[in-house]
């Protein structure tokens, strides 16, 4: 048996009387790359903490390196050796690569910050991983904040091993990185793993753990419910239980659902154009329908987020109303998290709905009738009513739903979303699936920009993939069969077809 770098045994957590962890037994043993799929994010937090920071537990063992680092009896607290890496930024800004990786090292933060010295010391750990093996050159002169997301990635592993850290998590790392960077930092995991390091690889989609893991394990509601061993051809069944169990009956039906909703055919009228630098063909977007774009390299994606910031300038089709223009708010946009980034903490939860209404509902600030209407509609459509609470009770899946409401009252032409299901655990995307239906219904065409086609493929009418060089694919409902199988939700697109 290979020496293990982490084991739990049993180990609950309680938060003011509340269990945030339950009998949590996880063994991560030496070159694992071990899938944690979380049903839902509940728990997940106190999980890392307790790995990264000792945080006091209720009972159980924690061990490390096959040495006990926390217990129910332990009072030892401090940072421990693993790391943690999330898609967020993590490197210090203002310095080189060089400098990230020896600064942090052993001894030093201690020394004289020395070209040559620092060379030398990284030099062994760059020829062992080989970059151009990866296709991925790692340039010690850059500045971190010049780096592509997958080389960040990397200096961070890399940084790790440099540390001595022998486990690192990986978490939700797919959402700012294209299929083709994935099977490139793959292969760098595996590399790793042959070298005695083990990785966590945390995931919201059981194909994505299937490519890359040798093990997965269920993380449900603050407890871990089954370990498989991915490759073993003898328990595939209990893996594609271990999926069902994932997504739940509920969420199956959800996406399942959603291949009933009528198509919007091409022939619809274009009342829109996605057109920069990296697209100079340009990708049309048809009246009605919800358009999933993915890209496959990240420099194109964030040239159009930046574009967005000013929508304005795009070229648009579409028709003014009766009585006006829609001016600038023909086009909408939610950037990512929007639980995070398109609420305004200091105002009201009515204030925050319809802050982007009064063209529509003129005089609805002095109008009590008209703010009636709203609540009546927001509670209609949601089943909730959260008017007489503070922006700051309410849980992330309330807020995103009082921004995609917002929407919905503002009623915009075309709507551009940013990678919605960032981060999303099965009850977030239920509710993004319900809040962008809700939209569509309502006639606004929607526009879902991503890195990882994730969960949009579950809504989509329409799949476009633009590639490193801006060549364009795309792809009808009917022929989402076609997309690559490791894609989450293409199974029922192809299970459709062969019915």
């Amino acid at each position: 048996m290979k020496p293990e770098i982490l084991r739990m045994e049993r180990v609950t957590c309680r938060n003011r009387e509340q269990t945030e962890l339950q009998d949590v037994s996880l063994s991560i043993q030496e070159g694992d790359i071990t899938g944690l799929v979380p049903v839902n994010t509940y728990g997940l937090d106190c999980l890392l903490s307790v790995l990264l920071f000792n945080d006091p537990i209720y009972y159980g063992y924690v061990y490390y390196c096959e040495t006990c680092i926390n217990s129910w009896k332990n009072e030892k607290r401090g940072r421990n050796p693993i790391t943690l890496i999330d898609g967020s930024p993590a490197l210090v800004k203002g310095m080189t690569v060089a400098m990230n990786l020896y600064a942090f090292s052993p001894g030093g933060e201690n020394e004289v910050l020395h070209e040559k010295n620092m060379r030398r010391m990284l030099e062994p750990y760059l020829e062992d991983l080989n970059p151009e093996r990866f296709g991925l050159p790692i340039p010690l002169d850059a500045y971190v904040e010049d780096l592509t997301p997958l080389q960040s990635i990397v200096v961070q592993i890399l940084r790790a091993v440099v540390l001595g850290h022998r486990l690192i998590i990986l978490r939700e790392i797919c959402s700012v990185l294209s299929e083709e960077e994935m099977e490139v930092l793959s292969g760098i995991l595996r590399h790793y793993t042959q070298k005695g390091y083990a990785f966590l690889y945390i995931s919201m989609h059981m194909e994505e753990i299937g490519e890359i893991c040798t093990r997965a394990a269920v993380f449900s509601n603050g407890s871990v419910d089954m370990v498989r061993d991915v490759r073993r051809e003898e328990e595939d069944l209990s893996l594609e239980e271990s999926s069902y169990m994932v997504y739940a009956n509920a969420l199956y039906r959800s996406v399942s659902g959603a291949l009933e909703r009528p198509q919007k055919r091409p022939e619809n009228r274009v009342v829109t154009q996605i057109r920069t630098d990296s697209i100079p063909e340009g990708i049309r977007v048809y009246e009605g329908e919800c358009l999933a774009v993915q890209f496959l390299d990240t420099g194109p994606y964030q040239e159009l987020v930046r574009a967005l910031a000013d929508p304005d300038g795009m070229d648009l089709a579409l028709p003014a109303p009766a009585g006006g223009s829609l001016g600038g708010r023909q086009i909408a946009v939610l950037r990512e998290n929007v639980a995070q980034t398109m609420v305004f903490r200091e105002m009201s939860v009515f204030d925050n709905l319809c802050i982007a209404t009064d063209h529509r509902m003129s005089g609805i600030w002095r109008n009590r009738r008209l703010r009636d209407l709203a609540r009546n509609e927001y509670i209609r459509l949601t089943g909730n009513d959260p008017f007489e609470r503070s922006i700051s009770s309410l849980s992330r899946e309330e807020l995103t739903e009082l921004v995609y409401m917002r929407i919905y009252m503002q009623r915009p032409g075309v709507l551009f979303i940013e990678q919605p299901f960032k981060g999303a655990d099965v009850p977030m995307k239920q509710k993004v699936w319900e809040m962008i239906g809700k939209l569509l219904e309502a006639g606004i065409t929607v526009v879902i920009l991503t890195v990882n086609m994730a969960d949009a493929l579950a809504i989509a009418d329409r799949a476009v993939r633009v590639g490193t060089s801006g060549q364009i694919e795309e792809y009808l409902r009917e022929s989402f069969s076609e997309l690559p199988k490791n894609m989450p939700w293409t199974s029922l697109y192809r299970d459709r077809k062969a019915e």
